[in-house]
């Protein structure tokens, strides 16, 4: 079903205002609804939540909860990275950035950090994703060729990203 939403996200758009309002209230309401299928016990009540808020804060004030920096710097300032277990959801029209942002993520997780990764997308296809990834990675400006011939010190360079993003612990859907 995410599939699908995620589909509908993509070609969202062509929608206008009202419909891509109502398209997130879908999304989200999809997300709620697995969230609370999946749950074995009772929803916490708001006191045992403001406990564990509590104790993770004095936690991560004594240095015990260690976040993963993102590489930028806007988000990393405002949020000090991400904790253990985030989960992301990232909505916006066509062509504004949202998945140059999640390669930048991934690729300072996976390859700077060592971190294993997933990624998947509804409308970027697995290939396009690693091609954007190894041009990122390596600094290369992809469409300055589109016919695919680079020049040789940009083919190897092209290589070497290839042989680190190989090594990382990078998984693309």
């Amino acid at each position: 079903q995410m599939l699908a939403l995620s589909w509908e996200a993509g070609k969202a758009a062509d929608l206008d205002t009202e419909q891509v309002q109502a398209l997130q209230d879908k999304i989200r309401g999809e997300l709620d609804d697995m969230a609370y299928r999946g749950l074995a016990q009772p929803v916490p009540h708001a006191k045992a939540v403001l406990s564990e808020t509590e104790a993770n804060l004095e936690a991560r004030a004594r240095g015990e909860i260690v976040t993963l920096p993102t590489g930028r710097k806007g988000f990393d300032g405002r949020w000090g990275g991400l904790e253990p277990g985030d989960f992301m959801v990232v909505a916006a029209f066509s062509s504004v950035g949202k998945t140059s942002l999640l390669c930048n993520i991934l690729l300072h997780a996976a390859v700077q950090h060592g971190i294993a990764c997933a990624i998947f997308s509804g409308e970027v296809v697995g290939d396009v994703l690693m091609r954007d990834m190894q041009r990122i990675l390596g600094g290369i400006d992809y469409w300055q060729w589109p016919d695919g011939k680079f020049p040789k010190e940009v083919a190897e360079r092209w290589r070497e990203t290839g042989d680190r993003l190989a090594k990382a612990e990078l998984y693309i859907d």
